[in-house]
């Protein structure tokens, strides 16, 4: 869609990038809607960032909870990018 592909793995650098190019593109709608996500999903967004981290460069044990935080947030991610390619594509 945007003709690139960013070189960073922070969650936040990638939604904001999302949303700046939404915002160029004219679709100020959906790039809200990136905004909104992403302001209420803060916490849980932060959270799978830190544990891809954790558990990638060391040993790092977690409570189901906090696996469940990680799945809603991703799951939340893969929604909000399914939506943002579908109304893009209007």
């Amino acid at each position: 869609m945007a003709g690139f592909a960013p070189r960073v793995h922070s969650l936040g650098e990638l939604l904001g990038t999302l949303y700046k190019f939404l915002n160029k593109a004219s679709l100020e709608a959906l790039a809200e809607r990136v905004a909104d996500f992403a302001s209420k999903m803060r916490k849980d967004l932060w959270f799978l960032e830190e544990s891809y981290y954790r558990g990638r460069y060391g040993y790092v044990e977690y409570e189901r909870e906090d696996a469940e935080t990680c799945i809603r947030a991703a799951e939340g991610v893969l929604n909000l990018i399914e939506e943002v390619r579908s109304l893009g594509k209007s």
